[in-house]
């Protein structure tokens, strides 16, 4: 159950704004922010956004990262921020618990002590949100930086489908990398998605934490290119996505899919 503001679902209006709240867990106590644009009636069931903060920073600070409150104020849709339960390098910042990877010391020194069940947690939010405002729970989407946005993957390859569509900034992954044959790649066996599911994806090539082409540390291993392919293969992607560059910018484009 949320705490901190004075929710009630459809029927009422709300302050607009920024609004820190707390959501139960497994009777553990787990923190959130909601961004209410000023258009909120509570008689209109608008979009949700979730965006997911990267390792090293906390919901405000997303926030502040990805611009999805001032988005979501132009756009009407409300955003939610929600925080990891791993401790950062700095008071205040927080890491997510991403399942079946190692969580990398270098990042987070604490590593995984502390940590919870980030699925669950994820699931409740969702379903606190749709009791919480008016919203509608067929246009409920997500996004994620770096080690948010591999928690995202991870959430929806543990077969959640609870998001229509979502991004990924520097993170995508298609399961747990596994070695074969000296060659790394997803664990096909470890993300089954409940359906097929609209994705955008971005990468930079020169990015030493998530390397493009793979490698880097214990939880990434296969590249960026290796993702997308799985998850073009897992959606029901046709053709080669049609690359094209424009100002050293690559765009590819999958059209064909089954969702």
């Amino acid at each position: 159950m949320a705490a901190g503001a004075a929710f009630a679902g459809c029927g009422q209006p709300m302050t607009p704004g920024l609004h820190p709240v707390t959501i139960e867990t497994d009777g553990i106590e787990r923190q959130a922010v909601y961004f209410v644009p000023s258009s909120y009636t509570g008689k209109d069931k608008l979009p949700v956004v979730f965006d997911f903060h990267g390792s090293n920073s906390n919901p405000v600070g997303q926030l502040k990262r990805s611009s999805w409150d001032k988005v979501a104020e132009k756009n009407g849709f409300i955003a939610v921020a929600l925080q990891g339960s791993l401790s950062g390098k700095a008071p205040g910042t927080y890491g997510w618990n991403v399942p079946h990877v190692q969580v990398s010391q270098a990042i987070l020194p604490n590593g995984a002590q502390g940590g919870q069940d980030e699925i669950a947690f994820i699931e409740d939010a969702v379903e606190e949100v749709k009791d919480d405002l008016c919203v509608d729970p067929n246009r409920i989407f997500a996004s994620g930086y770096s080690g948010g946005g591999r928690m995202l993957s991870a959430y929806v390859c543990s077969g959640q489908d609870d998001f229509v569509a979502a991004g990924f900034v520097n993170s995508l992954r298609a399961g747990r990398p596994v070695e074969t044959d000296g060659k790394w790649g997803p664990d096909a066996a470890n993300c089954n998605p409940a359906k097929p599911i609209s994705i955008v994806a971005f990468a930079g090539e020169k990015d030493a934490q998530n390397p493009y082409a793979g490698g880097g540390s214990a939880y990434w291993q296969y590249g960026f290119k290796t993702a997308i392919k799985r998850w073009t293969d897992l959606d029901g992607c046709k053709g080669n996505g049609n690359a094209k560059t424009v100002e050293g910018v690559t765009y590819t484009m999958y059209g064909t899919c089954t969702n």
